[in-house]
Formats: C-alpha cells, sequence, structure tokens
C-alpha cells in the first residue's frame, strides 16, 4: 500500500503492527509511519516519530541502518518546519555524535530546497564548527553558489564569497591538510566560479558601461591571478586583466576631461 501511495490504507496496517510492541517490526512500522506523516504534510508528527524511532534503536546493533534513517529523516522533516539558527541543539538532543553530520545533511537540503538564506547560514556554522573539515572547502563553495542564486542578492555579496572560496582554498594548500580529491575539487570550484564569473562580468560590462559591473570583475580577475598562477589560461586572464585596467582608466581620464 505504501510502495503504490495508498498511504492511508498503508498507515492503517502499520498502525495494527504497533499493537505488537515486541514484534521485531515494531520499529519498522513506526518509522514507516513517519515517512506517511511526511508524506502527508504532517511534519510536526513525523519530527516526532523519526525521534522516536532513533531514540529506541539507538544501542541496536541488529537496528542501525534503522537508526541512521531515522535520523537522516528527522533532519528533513527539521528542513519543512525547523529554524535554521535552532538546528544543532535539536539534533544533540537526537545523537550528539551525529549531530554535525545531521547539520550538513540539513544544509545540502536546503539547498537542494532552493531556500538559499538558509542554507547559507548553516553552512557557514559547519565552517564555524569544523574549520578543518575535508568538506570545508565545498561547504564554502556551496555558499557562493547559493549567494549567486538567491533572489535578491547583491552583486557585492556574490563576489565576496567567491573571494572567500580563493582564500580558503589558498590556506588550504599551504597547509596541505585536505584529502586529495576533496584539494583537487576545491582548487577547481574556486578557479572556475572565480575565473567564469570575472569574464561573465567583463563581457556584460563592456554591454552596459556600468563601472560598477566592470569593478567586480576586475575583483574577481584579481582574486583569480592570485590564487591560480599554474592556470592554462593564467596569460590570457592577464590580457584580460590588462584590458579591463586600461578601459578603466580612459573612463577616468575622459570623466577628468569632461
Amino acid at each position: 500500500f505504501f510502495e503504490i501511495g495508498q498511504l492511508d490504507d498503508a498507515e492503517a496496517r502499520y498502525r495494527m503492527v504497533l499493537k505488537f510492541p515486541k514484534a521485531g517490526a515494531y520499529w519498522y512500522a513506526m518509522y514507516k509511519l513517519g515517512w506517511i506523516d511526511l508524506n502527508k504534510q504532517r511534519f510536526q508528527d513525523a519530527l516526532e516519530t523519526f525521534f522516536q524511532v532513533a531514540q529506541a534503536t539507538r544501542n541496536d546493533k541488529k537496528q542501525e541502518i534503522l537508526n541512521r534513517a531515522s535520523k537522516k529523516d528527522f533532519v528533513r522533516a527539521y528542513a519543512e518546519i525547523g529554524k535554521a539558527d535552532k538546528a544543532f541543539p535539536a539534533f544533540q538532543r537526537v545523537d550528539a555524535r551525529y549531530a554535525l553530520d545531521m547539520l550538513e545533511i540539513l544544509a545540502d537540503t536546503y539547498l537542494a530546497q532552493g531556500k538559499s538564506d538558509k542554507a547559507i547560514f548553516v553552512y557557514q556554522d559547519l565552517m564555524k564548527r569544523q574549520p578543518t573539515h575535508k568538506n570545508v572547502c565545498l561547504w564554502q563553495y556551496n555558499v557562493a553558489h547559493a549567494m549567486l542564486s538567491m533572489v535578491g542578492a547583491q552583486n557585492a555579496d556574490k563576489v565576496k564569497e567567491i573571494e572567500n572560496l580563493v582564500r580558503l582554498w589558498g590556506a588550504l594548500k599551504g597547509k596541505k591538510t585536505l584529502p586529495q580529491s576533496e584539494a583537487q575539487e576545491c582548487h577547481d570550484n574556486a578557479a572556475a566560479m572565480s575565473g567564469e564569473l570575472a569574464r561573465a562580468y567583463h563581457s556584460e560590462s563592456a554591454k552596459t558601461k556600468n563601472p560598477e559591473t566592470l569593478a567586480y570583475a576586475e575583483r574577481l580577475y584579481k582574486i583569480y591571478l592570485f590564487g591560480f598562477p599554474d592556470a592554462d589560461d593564467y596569460p590570457q586572464t592577464q590580457y584580460y586583466y590588462a584590458e579591463l585596467l586600461w578601459s578603466r582608466e580612459i573612463g577616468r581620464a575622459s570623466c577628468r576631461e569632461r
């Protein structure tokens, strides 16, 4: 019944299982009721049910998979009704040792749901709590990505977060604290985001003649050249940067003549 979407029928049968507390399927039935609540948008009920399952199965090695699933789905329900700034204490009540993992799941969920402001808050919270985590650069990349997609975000904030990403890469590269795969991903993400957006702003400013847009392109070219001196397109980017500086100087000279 659950698999074919007949939730009322499924709920009735799962509740029949709950009449037998000692049954091996008891907590699995309770967990599925949480999913029925989730599908019916009874988010508070889902939250409480997943919490119950997580607590009841936490010390049972036979129920490890169910325990982990219930904690992840607690986050799924929390993303619908919980407050981002109260998330970590709530997750600690579920499982103190798994709370930071749950916080990362919440940030990823917010990002997938398009809740950019909440995703940014939680990723930044993660970075403060775990500055040496192997995913710290990915979190900053997600912050920048969320800022780029957020409706109403200012260009200044977008550029700032990309600059933060490149600076973070520079700091981590020097310490060599990231595993090889995470380090390469950090490098590639920071290079692509800063380089591509620099050229996009440069191209836009050529059409609009907007000095503010040109200034953003300048900042991004500068941070790209600072962060990736070994890039294949470094000479080409230097050329674009010089061209931009020249066009800005010509613009200033023209203003002085007026």
